[in-house]
Parts: structure tokens; C-alpha cells; sequence
């Protein structure tokens, strides 16, 4: 028996997405397309005159959704549920396997249309920081240190008209469907790339005691840096809450919480480094206790291993 069968787990998201299907008895509600080996379509259509709430979980994966009927909650376990509604875009992306609950409200109809993009063709297509798409965004509904992130947005118009048209997509199964199906789900990820890169309207700049305590939040992080600051513990420290806290430190500092306080990390040990300590000395010092997490870390950041760096 394999780990995964000894442990309950999904293998692949697309196992994952099945057993959820199945479990809410939606199989015969869902439309499975796969125009291409890194693109698969979900078009589930389904009349809800119940309340319906299941499990999701899974491997990584990153998904668009775009909501044209119905409503209900996304949610990832220890993030605030995401309401859907009809006319949101959501993006999903995941690092590492993720554990959440779903919810359809009772409703006549619920229809939705959900693309994944495996990871080779995000990177094929736009480079790492497509691969990336959504996780710069701040949400309630995102773990952002545990690399899972949970985005609604208002759907362009655009991107509604892309989404309904691959829903009453009617071209029979072939080449032509494929190629169809294919241009409008890279329409739908090209049209959400564009949204995101329009300029937002700006957020009044922090004041008074709000920017007093983030700035003593960025000293924390600056001079405790061997501690396990999570966002949540932080706040608590200086007395803000947690979206003020996130949204203050990107205007203050340029990055967020824990992309700082790794950078302070890394330079401290490279500092240590340099003094003569060992890697093991150095990654405890400056808060790592896995030293293969600190090793790539180091290595990603200084553009060689700590080891190396050492010598």
C-alpha cells in the first residue's frame, strides 16, 4: 500500500477535483474538458435545491473560477470563507497539499467554470511571476505563510463573455473543440493578467498611531528576527490588526512581513558566516531549525549554498 493510500491523501489535484465531485454527486453535473496536457476545464452546471457543503483538499495546483450562477463559500481551513457570488473571478493557488470546506447555497442554479494550469505551462508562458499570478495580493482568505492564496475579484466583462462561452462551447469532440476551448481559457488567463496590472485606486497612506505601529512592528522583525513572527503574532505585539498590519508594511517597507523578516534572516547568517560560525550555528541563530530549508533559502537569496558562501 502507497503512502497516500495508508494516509487518505490525494495523489494529483486531478484526483482530488474527482473524489469532491463525487462526494457532493455532481458527476453527472460536470463537463470535463482537456484542450491541452497542461490546461483541464471544469464546467459544473448543476440545479442545487439544497444547501451543499464538502471537503476540498489536495495537492498543489492553481485554478481560475469564474461564478456565473449560484452562490456560496470557498475557504481554505484557518482563512476567513470567500463568499462567491455570480460575476466573481476566483484565483486559487497552492503551494503544498491544502486541506478547505466549500459551500453551494440552496438555489436553483449553480454554474461555474473552473481552468487549471499545471505549473510547466504557467512557467512556459510568463516565467515565474505568472506562475505566481494572485499570491502578491493581500486576503483575508489566503495563508500567505504557508504559501496558499484564496483571491475573489469582480469579473471583467470581458472575461464573463470568455467564461460563458466556454460553458455553451457546442462544438462536437475533436481538433476543434481543443483548439476552441484552448484560445478562450488563455483568453480568460490573459484577461485577468491585464486586470491585475490596471493601477488601483490608491489606499490613503497610513498616519499617526497606525504608522507608529507598523514602523515598531518592522523593528521587531529587524532586531528579533530568531523569532517565529507570524502575521497574527505581530499584530497582537503592536496593536493593530492584521490587514492594517499587512497593508502597512508593503507601503512602508515595499514587501511583506515574512519576505522581509527571511530577508533580515539571510543577511544575518551570511553576516555570522562571515564571522567564522558554522552553517548549523548560523541557521539556529538566526531562527531556522531545518537546515535544508535554510540551505535553500540561503541559496535562493545569495546565489550559492551557505556552506559555499562559507568557504
Amino acid at each position: 500500500m502507497s503512502f497516500y493510500q495508508q494516509s487518505g491523501l490525494h495523489r494529483t489535484w486531478r484526483e482530488a477535483v474527482e473524489c469532491s465531485i463525487d462526494d457532493v454527486g455532481w458527476r453527472r453535473f460536470t463537463r470535463v474538458d482537456q484542450p491541452d496536457r497542461d490546461v483541464t476545464i471544469y464546467t459544473v452546471d448543476v440545479a442545487a435545491p439544497r444547501a451543499s457543503k464538502f471537503r476540498a483538499e489536495g495537492p498543489p495546483t492553481f485554478s481560475l473560477s469564474v461564478c456565473l450562477c449560484g452562490s456560496g463559500t470557498f475557504a481554505i481551513d484557518g482563512a476567513l470563507p470567500l463568499a462567491v457570488k455570480p460575476g466573481l473571478g476566483v484565483l486559487f493557488a497552492s503551494n503544498r497539499y491544502t486541506l478547505g470546506e466549500n459551500t453551494v447555497k440552496a438555489t436553483e442554479r449553480f454554474h461555474v467554470i473552473d481552468v487549471r494550469f499545471e505549473k510547466r505551462f504557467l512557467v512556459k508562458a510568463g516565467g515565474a511571476p505568472l506562475a505566481q499570478l494572485g499570491c502578491d495580493l493581500l486576503s483575508d482568505h489566503s495563508l500567505p505563510d504557508r504559501g496558499l492564496f484564496l483571491v475573489g475579484f469582480p469579473a471583467p466583462p470581458p472575461l464573463l463573455q470568455a467564461a460563458r462561452c466556454i460553458a455553451g462551447c457546442r462544438i462536437a469532440e475533436g481538433t476543434a473543440r481543443k483548439l476552441y476551448l484552448y484560445s478562450k481559457a488563455i483568453e480568460c488567463l490573459s484577461l485577468v493578467i491585464h486586470s491585475f496590472s490596471l493601477p488601483s485606486p490608491q489606499r490613503p497612506a497610513l498616519r499617526g498611531e497606525d504608522y507608529r505601529r507598523v514602523q515598531h512592528a518592522r523593528e521587531i522583525v529587524e532586531t528579533q528576527y530568531d523569532v517565529d513572527w507570524t502575521i497574527a503574532r505581530l499584530a497582537r505585539e503592536v496593536g493593530v490588526n492584521e490587514r492594517k498590519l499587512k497593508e502597512g508594511f508593503r507601503e512602508i517597507v515595499g514587501n511583506s512581513v515574512h519576505a522581509h523578516l527571511r530577508d533580515i534572516r539571510i543577511e544575518a547568517a551570511a553576516a555570522l558566516l562571515d564571522e567564522g560560525k558554522t552553517v548549523t550555528e548560523a541557521a539556529l541563530a538566526v531562527g531556522f531549525s531545518n537546515l535544508s530549508h535554510f540551505s535553500k533559502t540561503f541559496s535562493a537569496k545569495k546565489g550559492m549554498l551557505p556552506s559555499r558562501y562559507r568557504r
